[in-house]
């Protein structure tokens, strides 16, 4: 049975249809995901708070215990010769090892521990800024979203009156035509018209123009803006006079205040240096030895100690 063009047709077109993207408007609130996966000053902002992560990791490792092991294994060879016949020479091969281990645990220090304050301080500083590059984000993406709303009305309106012209044009040449106006009507409808075209390809461009910075920040996938809700936007981020009430909670000033107090960790550990350093430490160690001229036999030895070590510059 031979299938019909038309049918073909049909199921090539519902093919189209069911896999191709949808084509609508996007809102402001469904772009800022978008813009948080791409914009690059956002991301930089997020990759030095999660650098700031690992800082405070790495600050808070110099306060924990460490265990430090150390291993050697040798192949030896002794041989010992003696001028005198009553001594017998010593010519023998022999394996040297020994393994040790240190535990030490800080029990007081003063640079390390202001240290990882800071870096908390930092960590902190840090996810302020985070939100007020969220901030800032969220502004710049609003100002591309009204520009391509402003720009793309600014370009339909422009094309209502080039439509308006061109239909009095085509009128007033058809009323001359006829002799029941003069030519310099048609003129000046052209002219106007002529400008109209103009500022139709400069809204176009500036169209564009405006769409491009808006897929600087949402990514170039971005969906055509669609007019938003400005009461929906009051409810949910509240009026002016809440903000104005949050200003000390301003994520300029939170991060401005935690980087006060990092730098007050600076100038401590700067004096830490005339502070003592206290820690625990206890060792362990097993060696196996060959003999020497003193002692011709192997021996071990098994030493372990503990007790706390004093430092002080």
């Amino acid at each position: 049975m031979k299938k019909s063009p038309l049918t073909i047709k049909g199921i090539y077109c519902a093919c189209l249809i069911l896999f191709a993207p949808t084509l609508r408007a996007e809102s402001l609130k469904e772009m800022i995901p978008w813009a948080k996966k791409y914009d690059a000053r956002y991301l930089a902002a997020r990759a030095d708070y999660e650098a700031t992560g690992f800082r405070v990791a790495q600050a808070r490792s110099r306060l924990l215990p460490s265990l430090e092991a150390n291993a050697d294994f040798a192949k030896n060879k002794l041989r010992i010769t003696y001028d005198d016949p009553n001594f017998t020479d010593l010519d023998r091969r022999f394996k040297t090892r020994d393994w040790s281990a240190q535990l030490v645990q800080p029990l007081f220090r003063l640079e390390e521990w202001a240290g990882l304050t800071r870096s908390e301080k930092a960590k902190k500083q840090s996810y302020y800024s985070l939100r007020q590059a969220e901030f800032e984000l969220v502004m710049r993406l609003a100002q591309g979203y009204y520009d391509v709303l402003l720009a793309k009305e600014n370009l339909n309106v422009l094309e209502s009156e080039k439509r308006a012209l061109t239909e009095r044009w085509q009128a007033a040449m058809g009323l001359h035509k006829s002799g029941a106006v003069s030519g310099t009507e048609p003129l000046q409808i052209q002219a106007r018209l002529s400008l109209v075209i103009a500022a139709v390809l400069e809204a176009q461009w500036e169209l564009a123009n405006k769409r491009r910075i808006l897929e600087s920040m949402a990514g170039p996938n971005v969906m055509d803006p669609e007019p938003v809700d400005e009461s929906e936007i009051e409810k949910e981020w509240g009026d002016l006079e809440d903000w104005l009430h949050r200003v000390s909670e301003n994520p300029r000033v939170r991060a401005s205040a935690f980087s006060l107090e990092a730098a007050k960790q600076d100038e401590l550990r700067a004096h830490s240096g005339f502070w003592p350093g206290v820690d625990a430490v206890g060792v362990y160690q097993k060696a196996w030895l060959g003999p020497s001229a003193a002692l011709p036999i192997e021996t071990r030895n098994r030493n372990a100690s503990a007790g706390v070590r004093l430092t002080w510059s």
